[in-house]
């Protein structure tokens, strides 16, 4: 009777000051990983409006115009329509100048792409303007690939290679990465012994991250 139901209703979800229970067992009314791309689609913070930055040059996922070499992310940092590199400098120079004691800066960019070029002007810039001031590099490989091509692997090897190479006089380097080595290979991603997570979606991964 009134036992038996007990036992159904053993979950009991908490939103905020609501309590409400759930049947064990029951589907719950959303997909995360159908309907959530990356771990931060759940953040909301208010940003600085000088802490966002939009590059006019590219679109996010762009197939026919791909950000995807070290070589276009230099490139962008001098161009003269946008001036991006002449507006990250005055930035960077903004938010500086609000610390009261500056000790360091924490760079946090993808190194098999295009944003590894660019992340590479931006460490001389910080080497040049800010020379005493100790550097954390935190470069991020992906560990699923939309192909396995030769051409595409290569390709982010090349980019990875060179962006470590930008950074390996200019600070520490800490690479952030699930795969099991610098080349891309299929289903070579890292496995843990209490954790399951399907390495094919980037909401798990970078949120292992």
């Amino acid at each position: 009777g009134d036992s038996d139901k007990d036992e159904d209703e053993m979950l009991i979800e908490d939103e905020g000051d609501r309590k409400s229970k759930k049947k064990i067992g029951e589907e719950a009314p959303y997909n995360l990983d159908k309907e959530v791309k990356y771990w931060s689609d759940y953040l909301y913070p208010r940003f600085h409006p000088k802490s966002i930055l939009v590059m006019e040059s590219f679109q996010h996922e762009n197939t026919t115009h791909p950000f995807d070499t070290f070589g276009l992310g230099q490139q962008v940092w001098n161009e003269p329509h946008q001036e991006l590199g002449d507006q990250v400098e005055d930035r960077i120079r903004f938010f500086a100048e609000e610390c009261d004691m500056l000790q360091g800066f924490h760079l946090l960019s993808d190194a098999d792409s295009g944003f590894g070029g660019l992340t590479a002007k931006l460490t001389e810039l910080i080497s040049d303007d800010y020379s005493s001031k100790s550097v954390l590099h935190l470069p991020v490989t992906a560990n699923h690939l939309p192909e396995y091509t030769f051409t595409a692997c290569g390709r982010r090897l090349a980019n990875t290679a060179l962006t470590m190479a930008s950074y390996i006089e200019t600070g520490l380097i800490s690479p952030l990465s699930l795969s099991t080595g610098w080349f891309p290979l299929q289903g070579k991603s890292r496995k843990f012994t209490h954790l399951s997570y399907n390495p094919t979606l980037h909401y798990h991964s970078s949120a292992i991250l």
